[in-house]
């Protein structure tokens, strides 16, 4: 059994990935701000030797790019200082250390089309500048840790746990008839906080040390995106506001992290998963198969059953056609869905009335 220590542990994504990982049984270790300070070396250190974690995730940060700029010295000794403690704790007792950066990274970066972790750079905002020098001066100390550069993420709604994310916010703005702002100049990834999680664990004494893009890729812009994603959660299209007036690319390139076989859905299906009941397709019969799965399944709120799908294939054949056939007696929207697909077969949902099949 996996010891994993988990700092930030009562965080977003802390509170997701403790949950994931004690269901996987694993022996997990969590920590907040209230039981240790991060920014205290010694404290951190004495803690280390005494849990004597295999692995130990950094979840802790100032995520709020407003707060980040307003208190830079808070930012630096959370973002900065405590990840740097941790690798050297992890260097002592040799557990393997996963810190959490950021897409902030690579704002002011005026590269077109996803964006890879070797590109150089010069972020424009505060907390991009400190998740930057965490990733150097943390793999300076343990050239064997690892650093995620997440996406904006999002999860389903929870009244016990809200998170004001894509997902309330376009819920929110439903409930309230208020219109929604999108650019049309900005190109960024969302991602399902739990399959952040999921393909976290898998990465656990996968990948070497090293920084990786981690999390949805988005080849669309914002405005489109959210013009897709309103079909989804019954939003009216007319109140998504197209804007020009900024904008910016922060889609990564996560061919990196994929050659180890650990994948991400593209932004429109990661946050279909949030916004509506979802019924997964897997080419295998086990869960969380990263090699291939066709994904996704969704109700539209016109009693419609709308189709998103992709297949994430070790080999990939871009030619391969799926169409979505209905039964007799379903009301579907006819659609031809083209995406790769490495296994053939037919593929059926227990969605009533559907089903995927080739042709």
């Amino acid at each position: 059994m996996q010891k994993v220590m988990i700092t930030g542990a009562g965080g977003f994504l802390g509170r997701h990935l403790c949950n994931m990982l004690e269901a996987d049984g694993c022996e997990v270790v969590r920590f907040f701000h209230g039981n240790l300070d991060i920014t205290d070396r010694a404290a951190v250190a004495d803690a280390l030797r005494s849990c004597r974690p295999d692995v130990v995730v950094n979840c802790a940060a100032i995520s709020s790019t407003g707060y980040a700029k307003e208190h830079p010295d808070e930012s630096m000794a959370v973002n900065v200082e405590a990840p740097v403690n941790l690798a050297l704790a992890c260097r002592e007792c040799g557990a393997e250390l996963f810190v959490m950066s950021s897409d902030q990274v690579y704002g002011g970066c005026m590269v077109e089309g996803p964006l890879k972790e070797d590109l150089e750079l010069e972020p424009n905002n505060v907390y991009g500048r400190h998740k930057l020098l965490m990733e150097r001066r943390v793999l300076d100390i343990l050239p064997g840790a690892k650093a995620l550069r997440l996406t904006w993420m999002c999860q389903p709604l929870d009244a016990e746990h809200p998170h004001q994310d894509y997902v309330s916010n376009m819920l929110s703005a439903k409930a309230e008839g208020r219109q929604m702002k999108a650019s049309a100049l900005e190109h960024r990834g969302v991602t399902d906080v739990r399959t952040v999680c999921r393909n976290l664990i898998a990465s656990f004494g996968r990948l070497p040390g090293g920084v990786y893009n981690f999390g949805a890729g988005n080849l669309d812009d914002s405005y489109t995106t959210m013009l897709h994603l309103a079909s989804v959660a019954g939003f009216p299209e007319e109140n998504v506001i197209r804007d020009i007036s900024w904008g910016r690319n922060l889609a990564m390139d996560c061919s990196k992290l994929a050659a180890f076989e650990i994948t991400f859905p593209m932004t429109e299906a990661s946050v279909s998963a949030c916004l509506a009941g979802i019924v997964s397709i897997h080419a295998e019969e086990k869960p969380f198969t990263f090699a291939k799965k066709v994904r996704v399944v969704y109700p539209a709120s016109d009693g419609e059953l709308r189709i998103a799908a992709e297949v994430l294939a070790e080999n990939i054949n871009l030619s391969t056609g799926i169409k979505a056939k209905a039964k007799a007696g379903a009301k579907v929207r006819m659609q031809t869905l083209v995406f790769p697909l490495e296994t053939a077969g037919e593929f059926k949902s227990t969605v009533t009335n559907l089903e995927i099949s080739n042709n």
